[in-house]
C-alpha cells in the first residue's frame, strides 16, 4: 500500500512522542523520587548539623557563663557559709542575669544549697552523685535538661559548686525546626520532651524508631519508616552529656513528593500534546519541502549559534516553514536578551564576590582584635591593684595603649583593602626590641593557658626597615595559631638570627605537628584546618605582608615533631628615616642598649 512520505512521518513522528511521553513520565518520576529522598536527607543532614552545633554553642556559652558566677566574690561569698538562705537569693539574682532555665547549686560534699527552675521557683532535688558532672543531662520529673558545671573556689580550696541548664522541650524544637525546615522531636525511651509536630504524631514516630542504631552511632544514619500510609526519613543522635536524651529530625517523603509528582504529570501530558500535534504537523513541512526550504534555515540558525544576533531570519511565504522561522526568530530576540542579562549577572557576581572577599578580610581582622583585647584586659586588671609600683601602672598603660593604636591600625588596613590601597608605613626598627615588645603582649595571653612563650634573641643592633603594624599582625597569626593548637600546656620559642644582611625570625613550638597534605595547601587563601571559627586567610595575609617586604615565609613540620615558621627578610643598606618619622638605627640600637 502506497503512501505518501508526510503521512508516513506523520505517523512515524506521533508513534515517537507517545512512546517518549509515556517513557518520560515514567523515568522521571523514579529519578524525581530518588532525588526528592537524596534532598531531604541531604536537608536532615543540615538540619541535625544545625542543632548539633547550637547545642555544642549553648553549651559552651553555658559553661562560660558558670565560670563567670563561680569567680564572682559576691557569689563565692554567698556560697561559702553553706547556708541555703544566703544562697538561695544570691543563686536567683545571677540566674536573672544568665537567663538559664535550671540553675544549681550545692556544697563541696555535693549537698544541695539552692534548686531554682526556669521561673526561680525553689524545688526540691538531690544531685544523682556526690560531686556534679561537668557536662550531663538531667531528668527532672519529666524535663530534661542539659547541664554544664563549675567549682567554686577560693585560692585553691573548692567551697562548692554551681550548675546551669537549659531545657529541653517544644520550643526549643519549634525553633530548631523553623531555621532548619524539618520536624524536630526530643525524647528517650518513655517519654517525649518535646516536639514541633503534634504529640500523638511524635510519640508514634518515636515509638517506630530504631534506638539501636541510634546507640551504636553517636549521629544515627538516615533510616525509613512508614506510618499511617505515609513515608517519613528520620536521623536519631544522641544529646550532649548522657546516655538517656535522644534527638530525631524528621520530613515527610510523601508529603514532598507527592505535589511535585502530581505537577509534574500535568506538565508532562500538556507538554507531550502539544509535543505530538507540532510532530505531525512538521512532518508534512518537512516531507514536502524539506530539500527546498530547510537549508536557508539552517544557515540562519547557524548565525545565531555563532553568536550573530544582528542577523534576522526572514522566510516569505504562508506555510509552516514560516512559523518555524518566526520561533527562531523570538528565539534569536529572546537569547539576545538573555545573554545580555547573563552579562548583567556576571558583572554582579563579580561585584558580590568581592564584597564576600572584604567580608572574610573584615571577619579576620575582627577575630584578630581577640589578641590586643585580651592583652588590654589583663593590663587593665593588672594595673588595677593598690600596691603595683608606679613604673610598673606606667608600663601597663602604654602597653593599653599601643594596643589600641594597633587595633586602628587593623581596622585603617581593612578600609585600605577595600578601597585598593596596599602601601606600606615603612618605619627603621631594632629586630629584637620590635619582638620583644611583642612578645611581652604574647606571655599574658599564654600564662593563662600555661603555655611558656620564650624568646631568644640573636641579632643584636639589627635594623630593618618594614612595617610594624603589617609584620606584627604577621606573626600574631602565627603565635595564636600556635596558641590554640597546644591548648593548655607546652612551649612556643621565638628566636632570631642574622645572617649575610638578612635576618631570620623563627616561631617553634611543641605541638602536634602538621600533617603533609596540609602543609601542601595551609598559605593559600581560606584554607582553614580544625578551627570552627577560622576564615583561613590569617596564614595567607602573614604571606602576603612578608612577601611585600622582599621576605619568606616556610613551614617545617611532621607529625609528633612540633612546627616551625621562618620568616626571613633583608635588612640590607638602612639608613635614618626622614624626620616626622620613626627614629634613626643609632637611637634604635640606644634605645634597645637601654633595656638590657
Amino acid at each position: 500500500m502506497y503512501l505518501p512520505l508526510r503521512i508516513k512521518v506523520a505517523g512515524v513522528a506521533g508513534a515517537v512522542a507517545i512512546t517518549a511521553l509515556a517513557s518520560s513520565l515514567w523515568v522521571l518520576s523514579t529519578r524525581l523520587e530518588r532525588q526528592m529522598a537524596g534532598r531531604i536527607t541531604d536537608l536532615l543532614v543540615g538540619a541535625e548539623s544545625t542543632f548539633t552545633r547550637w547545642e555544642q554553642e549553648r553549651q559552651d556559652h553555658l559553661r562560660i557563663q558558670a565560670r563567670i558566677i563561680a569567680r564572682d566574690p559576691r557569689f563565692f561569698a554567698a556560697t561559702a557559709e553553706h547556708d541555703a538562705a544566703t544562697t538561695v537569693p544570691a543563686a536567683r539574682q545571677f540566674q536573672q542575669v544568665v537567663g538559664s532555665a535550671l540553675f544549681l547549686v550545692c556544697d563541696d560534699e555535693g549537698r544541695p544549697l539552692a534548686h531554682l527552675n526556669h521561673e526561680g521557683e525553689v524545688r526540691s532535688f538531690g544531685w544523682p552523685r556526690s560531686v556534679p558532672p561537668a557536662d550531663e543531662q538531667l531528668r527532672w520529673g519529666n524535663a530534661l535538661y542539659l547541664l554544664q558545671t563549675q567549682a567554686v573556689t577560693v585560692g585553691s580550696d573548692t567551697v562548692g559548686y554551681v550548675a546551669l541548664g537549659d531545657r529541653v522541650d517544644a520550643n526549643l524544637a519549634t525553633v530548631v525546626g523553623q531555621i532548619a525546615g524539618v520536624d524536630v522531636v526530643f525524647f528517650d525511651d518513655s517519654t517525649v520532651f518535646g516536639a514541633s509536630l503534634p504529640g500523638s504524631d511524635a510519640e508514634g514516630l518515636v515509638a517506630s524508631f530504631d534506638l539501636n542504631a541510634a546507640s551504636s552511632s553517636p549521629a544515627g544514619e538516615t533510616s525509613t519508616l512508614r506510618m499511617r500510609g505515609k513515608r517519613y526519613l528520620y536521623r536519631v543522635g544522641r544529646m550532649i552529656g548522657g546516655t538517656d536524651g535522644f534527638y530525631s529530625v524528621i520530613m515527610s517523603l510523601d508529603d514532598r513528593l507527592e505535589p511535585v509528582i502530581a505537577d509534574m504529570r500535568h506538565t508532562l501530558l500538556f507538554v507531550g500534546l502539544g509535543a505530538i500535534v507540532l510532530a505531525v504537523l512538521l512532518s508534512f513541512a518537512v516531507a514536502k519541502r524539506v530539500t527546498r526550504q530547510v537549508p536557508h534555515l539552517v544557515d540562519a540558525v547557524e548565525a545565531v549559534a555563532r553568536g550573530d544576533y544582528e542577523r534576522a531570519i526572514v522566510h516569505r511565504g504562508r506555510d509552516e516553514l514560516n512559523t518555524l522561522a518566526q520561533a527562531v526568530e523570538r528565539m534569536r530576540h529572546e537569547l539576545a536578551a538573555q545573554m545580555k542579562a547573563i552579562e548583567q549577572a556576571n558583572a554582579e557576581k563579580i561585584a558580590d564576590e568581592r564584597l564576600a572577599v572584604i567580608g572574610k578580610m573584615a571577619s579576620t581582622i575582627i577575630h584578630d582584635f581577640k589578641t590586643p583585647m585580651q592583652v588590654i584586659r589583663t593590663s587593665a586588671e593588672l594595673s588595677a591593684g593598690d600596691a603595683l609600683p608606679a613604673v610598673k601602672r606606667a608600663e601597663y598603660g602604654r602597653m593599653i595603649e599601643r594596643e589600641l593604636d594597633r587595633m586602628v591600625d587593623m581596622a585603617q588596613e581593612l578600609l585600605e583593602f577595600a578601597r585598593g590601597d596596599r602601601r606600606m608605613a615603612r618605619c627603621v626598627v631594632d629586630i629584637d626590641t620590635f619582638l620583644a615588645d611583642a612578645v611581652a603582649s604574647w606571655r599574658q595571653i599564654a600564662a593563662k593557658s600555661g603555655i611558656e612563650v620564650r624568646f631568644d634573641a640573636d641579632a643584636p643592633a639589627t635594623v630593618v626597615s618594614i612595617d610594624k603594624d603589617k609584620i606584627h599582625r604577621a606573626l600574631n597569626n602565627i603565635v595564636v595559631n600556635a596558641m590554640e593548637v597546644l591548648g593548655r600546656e607546652g612551649k612556643i620559642t621565638i628566636s632570631t638570627r642574622a645572617a649575610d644582611q638578612r635576618v631570620t625570625i623563627r616561631i617553634a613550638d611543641t605541638g602536634p605537628g602538621i600533617p603533609e597534605e596540609i602543609r601542601q595547601t595551609i598559605f593559600e587563601p581560606f584554607a582553614t584546618f580544625g578551627k570552627a571559627q577560622g576564615t583561613g586567610l590569617g596564614l595567607a595575609m602573614a604571606r602576603k605582608a612578608v612577601e611585600d617586604h622582599q621576605g619568606a615565609i616556610r613551614v617545617d613540620s611532621a607529625p609528633g615533631t612540633g612546627t616551625t615558621f621562618s620568616i626571613t627578610l633583608p635588612t640590607g643598606a638602612v639608613t635614618a628615616m626622614p624626620e616626622g618619622n620613626e627614629q634613626s638605627p643609632q637611637r634604635i640600637r640606644e634605645y634597645a642598649a637601654s633595656l638590657g
